[in-house]
């Protein structure tokens, strides 16, 4: 697999790694992929607690995500999602995050198909 395969195999499984931590109850993970106008299209989605409305806004901002180590030994928090943004910044893409009603998650990245 060359780099940007393994770039995308990370990113998504970045974010369904998240999905898993934040929901420790469980919840139901959906993955999708396709294209679209020139466009690969993934989403993951799962119906877990989801993002408060100021988390979401700051994740669809081109702010910088910071990362924070909760404990010592323990792994570090927000860090996931940065290098999700990297990644799908460095495919020349965007990411989009959005509620799901009632509640849960839904992570769109678009990246162009060279």
């Amino acid at each position: 697999m060359n780099n940007s395969g393994l770039l995308l195999q990370r990113m998504l499984g970045n974010l369904i790694h998240n999905s898993i931590v934040h929901n420790p109850t469980g919840c139901i993970i959906g993955f999708s992929v396709g294209s679209h106008e020139n466009n690969c299209i993934f989403i993951v989605s799962d119906n877990g607690h989801g993002m408060s409305e100021p988390q979401l806004n700051a994740l669809n901002s081109n702010e910088d995500i910071f990362s924070s180590q909760k404990s010592e030994g323990d792994t570090e928090h927000g860090l996931g999602l940065k290098i999700v943004r990297q990644i799908v910044k460095a495919h020349q893409g965007t990411i989009q995050f959005s509620a799901i009603i009632p509640h849960g998650l839904n992570v769109i990245i678009t990246l162009p198909i060279e």
